[in-house]
């Protein structure tokens, strides 16, 4: 019983680090593989990297839609025919829970033609992510509970300029973790992907459906 106690145990400790190798050379693949991927996509479609100035004077904007640059950035930014691709990142804190956690997520930026009612849109998380979600929406101001929008998440609580049509359009558009942010010069729509070439993929058509669905 001892010699089979002393491999088992050895065999952990050995699994656990080999495991963990594992896990990171899978991820740094699969980094490499997304970089080249959206190289390609960069390159074989005409997307172009948006200057220091057009990037600031872009944070600005999307201030306005209620995103905070007062510690983040956006980062990787791309844009095509008016429509950007960038990376909102706001490091943590600290390391304590109470300190409150970062936010890495790529947004998909569409120009308002002419100013716009400002706000913000996601479908209910549910169960304990949609209890947090509220109760974060309440200590901002809260939310607006309006008929027909039971699905989704909206603010700020006065909000009066969402047309009943456009729920079901939106509740089908819209994936699960994706917020769609209003400002008065841009929409912004985080998009539930987690690499470049996912966003970059994805960029044509979420662009055309939001200029469908909002008749931007």
């Amino acid at each position: 019983m001892d010699l089979l106690e002393t491999v088992l145990f050895f065999l952990l400790c050995l699994g656990v680090p080999i495991a963990m190798i594992s896990i990171l050379v899978v991820r740094a693949v699969r980094a490499v593989r997304d970089r080249k991927a959206a190289r390609r996509r960069v390159a074989d479609e005409g997307w172009a990297a948006v200057g220091e100035g057009a990037r600031d004077a872009l944070q600005a904007q999307l201030e306005g839609a209620g995103l905070s640059f007062a510690r983040a950035s956006l980062r990787d930014a791309l844009e095509r025919e008016g429509v950007v691709v960038a990376r909102y990142v706001r490091p943590p804190r600290g390391s304590g829970p109470s300190r409150g956690g970062g936010a890495r997520r790529w947004l998909l930026i569409v120009p308002r033609p002419e100013p716009g009612p400002r706000g913000v849109i996601q479908r209910r998380p549910g169960g304990v992510l949609g209890a947090a979600a509220e109760a974060l929406a309440d200590a901002l101001g809260g939310t607006r509970e309006i008929p027909g929008w039971e699905w989704a998440l909206v603010g700020p609580a006065g909000s009066e300029w969402l047309d009943d049509a456009l729920s079901p359009l939106l509740e089908r558009f819209l994936e699960p973790g994706e917020r769609l942010r209003f400002g008065e010069e841009v929409v912004a729509l985080g998009l539930s992907v987690e690499s470049q070439a996912d966003a970059l993929a994805a960029a044509s058509e979420r662009a055309d459906g939001l200029r469908r669905l909002l008749a931007l």
